[in-house]
Order: C-alpha cells, then sequence, then structure tokens
C-alpha cells in the first residue's frame, strides 16, 4: 500500500537506488537538513512512516549550510 511505505533520502527511490532526474540527485545540503530536522512533520503530513536512519551528515548548522550556498553561488 502506498501510505505504509516509509520517507527515503533525498534523491533516491524505495529501493535506495539513485534517482536519473539530476534536479533530485544533486546533492542539496538544504534539502538535507530541512529532511533531518522535519523528518517526523514530513512523515505524518503525507501519512508516511519517518524515515528511520537518516544519515548523520543531514544533521548541519543552518549558519553552515548558508555560507555553503553563498560559496557555491560566488558570493564569498
Amino acid at each position: 500500500m502506498p501510505g505504509d511505505s516509509g520517507l527515503i533520502h533525498p534523491g533516491e527511490n524505495l529501493d535506495g537506488k539513485i534517482l536519473e532526474s539530476e534536479s533530485i540527485r544533486e546533492e542539496s545540503p538544504l534539502r538535507e537538513y530541512i529532511f533531518a530536522t522535519y523528518n517526523e512533520e514530513i512523515a505524518k503530513k503525507y501519512e508516511k512512516k519517518p524515515c528511520a536512519n537518516v544519515r548523520a551528515k543531514y544533521f548541519r548548522d543552518l549558519s553552515t549550510i548558508r555560507e555553503q550556498l553563498k560559496r557555491d553561488m560566488g558570493e564569498i
């Protein structure tokens, strides 16, 4: 049943395989932060089980993400 499957890591399908879409597959520190921080709330909203094994690297500080995004955009 669709409602029984849990949340998955950004950029992966239910089998843990990397998705083909570049925009989804590309690492995004902000997307990972949101996924890690709001795992429970996202799961509840979409009537899914929360991801049981969120990767440790997804738990970041917002100021670190901000600095990385500025570097990536060439602002620093």
